[in-house]
């Protein structure tokens, strides 16, 4: 079955490749934080925290019964 619809013409290809483009230089490039994540003592003491937590100890470490 052909297509009853015309293929788009040169210039009006070309426009939406250039409006393609010039969305790709709108967006903004991604930027690393600065400074760094630190993962450090503190980092894992409370990464500890939150698991035990999970596991069900209450706020002061005591498991419950």
């Amino acid at each position: 079955m052909e297509s009853t619809t015309p293929a788009p013409s040169k210039a009006k290809t070309e426009e939406l490749r250039l409006r393609i483009q010039e969305r790709f230089r709108e967006k903004p490039k991604r930027v690393p934080p600065n400074p760094p994540p630190r993962y450090d003592e503190v980092f894992f003491r409370g990464t500890q925290w939150l698991e035990e937590l999970a596991a069900g100890a209450d706020l002061h470490g005591d498991v419950e019964p």
